[in-house]
């Protein structure tokens, strides 16, 4: 039964290497995944908005950031 099965030398890429996410990527399908490399490569406030909605603000308290200028009450 082994014999039948075939092992991929090179796995397929699970998010595509798109380069840096550019207007047309997110107007495009929303169904494209993007990396944590390429939401960190976009400019501050952007990369601020998109984290913005991905962290719950349960979690932004509890670690006591202010969720406008991402610093905690050391100011780091």
């Amino acid at each position: 039964m082994q014999l039948f099965f075939r092992v991929k030398k090179q796995p397929d890429p699970v998010v595509p290497n798109l380069g840096s996410i550019t207007l047309s990527l997110l107007e495009g399908d929303a169904a494209t995944p993007f990396t944590l490399k390429q939401i960190n490569d976009l400019p501050e406030n952007i990369k601020r908005r998109v984290y913005r909605n991905l962290i719950p603000p349960s979690l932004l308290t509890r670690f006591e950031i202010e969720p406008i200028s991402w610093r905690g009450t050391d100011k780091e």
